[in-house]
């Protein structure tokens, strides 16, 4: 009950208001510069992923908001409409639910997550939020999963992971990391000292 709460209606409270957020609109790939990006979401783990309208600052903008589509449900488990566009395999999908979109080309984009997941003994609520430029028809894996246990220090139990599938003649697809440029969102320390004046 708590995964629920957590992120029951999350998409409207982020915006401060009861307006449903509106739907990610895909770019036409045949008249757009388009890449392709794979949302990847470890079963067991509600997520909302939303697009942002860029800003060229370091705090989120909370304007022009749109949901993106994901094979996850508040629970945590998968759903049956999954999307594809026919992209490369990525990295293992056994255990993650999988949505793949199109993604603007050229220009940046600004992505945030809210997701939370546990072990039943203890959830971790994460919220994150980055902006990179996507190059026209390249295959990108966003990966979104939380760590919980013995193991995990608590810091790095909120795991957001972009990579880029690199695809070569003859040979398997090889993910490397893609830097992104991190984004502070409300309830972090620094939003109250630097964004709260202007958002």
């Amino acid at each position: 009950m708590k995964l629920l709460l957590a992120l029951f209606s999350a998409s409207t409270i982020l915006l401060g208001c009861a307006t449903p957020t509106p739907e990610y609109i895909e770019p036409n790939p045949k008249s757009e510069p388009t890449a392709q990006m794979r949302v990847a979401i470890l079963v067991g783990v509600s997520a909302i992923v939303l697009a942002h309208d860029n800003n060229n600052g370091p705090c989120l903008s909370y304007v022009g908001v749109t949901v993106l589509p994901v094979a996850i449900n508040t629970w945590g488990f998968p759903q049956s409409n999954i999307k594809r566009v026919g992209m490369p395999p990525g990295e293992n999908e056994f255990g993650r639910a999988i949505t793949e979109l199109y993604i603007p080309a050229g220009k940046q984009i600004t992505i945030s997550a809210r997701y939370s997941g546990g072990n039943g003994m203890m959830t971790m609520n994460c919220y994150r939020a980055f902006r990179f430029q996507p190059i026209r028809g390249k295959n990108y894996e966003l990966s979104l999963m939380t760590g919980v246990g013995n193991n995990v220090k608590l810091a790095d139990s909120c795991i957001l992971e972009l990579k880029e599938i690199l695809v070569r003649d003859a040979q398997p697809p090889k993910l490397i990391s893609i830097p992104v440029e991190p984004i502070i969102v409300k309830g972090r320390p620094a939003w109250e000292r630097l964004c709260s004046a202007s958002k």
